[in-house]
């Protein structure tokens, strides 16, 4: 109770709001990441539907930890996946233009150079992950048995 109480005049001179914000959240609770806080500092805590789909005013600083939940789909098993994959540096690079667009900012990477230096130049097209992240070179050829039970790419009339 002591640790909270000395850090009590911290947070009442700079309160300090912290939101989160994801694609499937409901348009009502994404409002709030929109809405001014002008009593102190907020913090939104975002997938990366805020690296491109919108843009927050007066955003200082942006921490990127490199990494992003996609969806896959595994057609040989019939499901859908979330997997923590890197980004390519496209996305680093449109993650760290998200700080100081009205006044000065700073992107936070909490990856080496080294790692960046690494990283695809751009992200990989869902319809190439459609199937296996891997693709279907890496699975090898699909079993005699299984291929009429492969789904097939339908094309309206």
């Amino acid at each position: 109770m002591a640790k909270q109480e000395a850090f009590r005049p911290i947070f009442e001179s700079n309160p300090m709001l912290v939101v989160t914000l994801y694609a499937a959240m409901p348009s009502e609770k994404q409002r709030q990441a929109f809405e001014e806080f002008p009593k102190g500092r907020k913090v939104i805590l975002a997938t990366n539907i805020a690296e491109t789909a919108v843009t927050f005013k007066s955003v200082k600083y942006v921490v990127d930890c490199g990494l992003a939940k996609i969806k896959l789909y595994d057609a040989m098993r019939g499901i859908e996946s979330l997997a923590l994959l890197p980004i390519s540096k496209s996305s680093a690079d449109q993650r760290a233009g998200r700080a100081g667009r009205t006044s000065p900012g700073k992107c936070f990477r909490l990856y080496t150079p080294q790692s960046y230096n690494d990283m695809q130049q751009f992200n990989t097209p869902v319809s190439s992950t459609g199937d296996n992240a891997l693709g279907p070179a890496a699975r090898g050829p699909v079993p005699q048995e299984d291929r009429l039970s492969q789904p097939r790419d339908l094309q309206a009339p």
